[in-house]
């Protein structure tokens, strides 16, 4: 094998390892958790004591679908209903209410009058592609459904947001990763091409023997 080529292969091992690190799998849904999700005690914005909503969910954009869903509702100071869990079997399908900017929980998934609710809206759209944290809007309430009619809107003040794990390079066994088989296979590669260009070495210039 020509030393050139195998330079070129070393290059394209080093490069392939580095991509591969750089660019994760977006092939499943990510888990998003609620982070400071706290709401007016009352109608007026900033009133303190209200309930709270934790919990997670997964998404998977490339199919606009939310999985996995268990968000809490807790009793605040003054609530318009006790605590409620909402879950995947909650989630509104409705591409106007459900989508990559917001989702739509009622414990009748139909959002019928009267049922109870609770709506998250994003400041941006989900991906499948981790990030930083995705703050929520204050258009993000719960309350009895319609959503205008009685309800508790996200105090301007609790930061609330959804975040998810920032990724780490594929693990294979014994703790190596990606990066560091590609580096072998370069160092590999290299050792080979010096092996060859030794060899040709000699071939070119072959010792003589000097006989007395």
């Amino acid at each position: 094998m020509k030393f050139s080529r195998l330079l070129v292969l070393v290059g394209a091992a080093t490069t392939a390892a580095v991509s591969i690190t750089a660019f994760p799998s977006s092939a499943d849904a990510l888990t998003w958790t609620l982070n400071n999700v706290i709401f007016n005690s009352t109608l007026v914005p900033n009133s303190t004591g209200g309930a709270v909503a934790t919990g997670s969910f997964d998404y998977d954009a490339s199919i606009n679908t939310y999985s996995n869903v268990n968000i809490l509702l807790s009793n605040g100071a003054s609530t318009i209903y006790t605590s409620q869990n909402f879950t995947t079997s909650d989630v509104n399908t409705s591409a106007v209410n459900t989508n990559a900017d917001q989702i739509v929980l009622c414990v009748t998934s139909n959002c019928t009058t009267g049922s109870r609710f609770i709506r998250l809206v994003f400041q941006g759209s989900l991906t499948d592609v981790p990030g930083a944290p995705i703050d929520l809007t204050t258009s993000t309430r719960y309350g009895i459904f319609p959503f205008n009619s009685n309800f508790r809107a996200l105090a301007a003040s609790s930061s609330g947001n959804i975040s998810t794990p920032t990724p780490v390079p594929f693990d294979i066994p014994g703790g190596a990763t990606i990066p560091a088989v590609g580096g072998l296979l370069a160092l590999g590669l290299m050792r080979k091409a010096r092996k060859s260009l030794a060899s040709n070495t000699r071939i070119s210039k072959p010792i003589s023997e000097v006989v007395s």
